[in-house]
């Protein structure tokens, strides 16, 4: 079985649905589709296309390996060649219009981004290895090479990285622990931790928005910072941070703690069970941010993980959109499940019903 919490603050423009989409529950505001049919439909095309993308790529990749050996063998060390200027003028205006589009993108927090750095890195990589080959035994090769080592290849790398950042969130994923249990059943730290996520704020302002005493507050805050829920910023607001906690394994805990987490897990799962009742029971008041769907699909075990490990890509990268709430902006809290359909079939028997 699989499973995640997680809380998020989206846009009402954000309108995802969650897992492969079919009817939903009876009011719980799920996708209505005509029938699993079409899920598995578009599930096929969609390995169809996955599996005529990647053999283009090994024929682009196999196609390559001769034509380099042609053009080693054919190429002239030097030739003549007209449009020079319009060739390198040409590179740098392309060039010019990518850093443009990264940096309204990057304003707007656009997905797009991502590909758009990794086409600048690209294109730097080239101007660094077009200079330093293009001016050998020139007078301005050690220039080319300065260049390239200090300043293209460094933002291209930099540039990189920062794609990979966004794409994956900079989300801190780790076990829970008892540490967690500890401050998620504390009430002064829910308090302070419920309220930074409103917005964030100094520790007097959370001190009177609470009404917990500011020294109470402070020590709150530093339990929260030192475990990875907060940090601080340089003007001294606090702010959450994106943080994954994954489930414990059985060898994490003595026999006491794993008693402890039985129980806390016990709580909250009584209280998931509380919220979808309140959900299924008020959701028409819940308009636009309420959204919600099931299916069942033919899994392997290596495709569950794969549709796990993607969720929570999505998960990261949407957790980093929005940094506090506003008019627009409400925390979502989403939920993930995925179990065997054997397991439904057996609380179905033990109920005498078929839901």
């Amino acid at each position: 079985m699989a499973g995640n919490w997680c809380t998020v603050c989206l846009s009402g423009q954000i309108q995802g649905r969650l897992g492969v989409g079919t009817d939903g529950p009876p009011g719980f505001g799920g996708a209505r589709l005509s029938g699993v049919r079409n899920v598995y439909d578009r599930t096929a095309r969609a390995g169809h296309a996955r599996r005529f993308t990647l053999l283009i790529l090994a024929g682009g990749c196999l196609s390559l390996v001769p034509w380099v050996g042609y053009l080693a063998g054919s190429l002239p060390d030097r030739f003549d060649t007209g449009q020079w200027r319009l060739a390198w003028v040409g590179f740098d205006i392309g060039l010019l219009c990518l850093w443009g589009a990264a940096g309204w993108l990057g304003w707007r927090r656009h997905p797009a981004t991502v590909p758009v750095l990794a086409a600048i890195a690209a294109m730097m990589c080239c101007d660094a290895w077009f200079d330093v080959m293009l001016d050998w035994r020139t007078a301005d090769w050690t220039d080319s090479v300065a260049l390239a080592v200090a300043v293209e290849l460094p933002v291209a790398a930099l540039l990189l990285t920062r794609a990979r950042h966004l794409l994956v969130g900079g989300t801190v994923i780790r076990r829970l622990t008892l540490t967690d249990l500890d401050l998620q059943t504390d009430t002064t730290v829910r308090l302070v931790l419920r309220a930074v996520h409103k917005g964030g704020a100094d520790a007097a302002t959370l001190a009177a928005v609470t009404g917990v005493a500011r020294s109470d507050v402070e020590t709150a805050l530093r339990r929260l910072r030192n475990s990875g829920y907060l940090e601080r910023s340089r003007s001294g607001r606090w702010r959450a941070r994106a943080l994954d906690l994954r489930r414990p394994k059985s060898t994490d805990f003595d026999a006491a703690g794993r008693q402890r987490y039985a129980r806390y897990m016990e709580t909250k799962l009584d209280r998931e069970l509380r919220i979808f009742a309140r959900v299924a029971a008020d959701y028409d008041r819940l308009g636009p941010w309420g959204k919600g769907s099931r299916a069942t699909a033919y899994l392997s075990e290596k495709d569950l993980a794969q549709f796990e490990t993607e969720y929570l890509d999505l998960i990261n990268r949407y957790a980093h959109r929005h940094d506090t709430m506003s008019d627009r902006v409400h925390p979502i809290a989403l939920r993930f499940y995925a179990f065997p359909q054997t397991l439904i079939d057996e609380v179905d028997r033990e109920a005498g019903a078929l839901v």
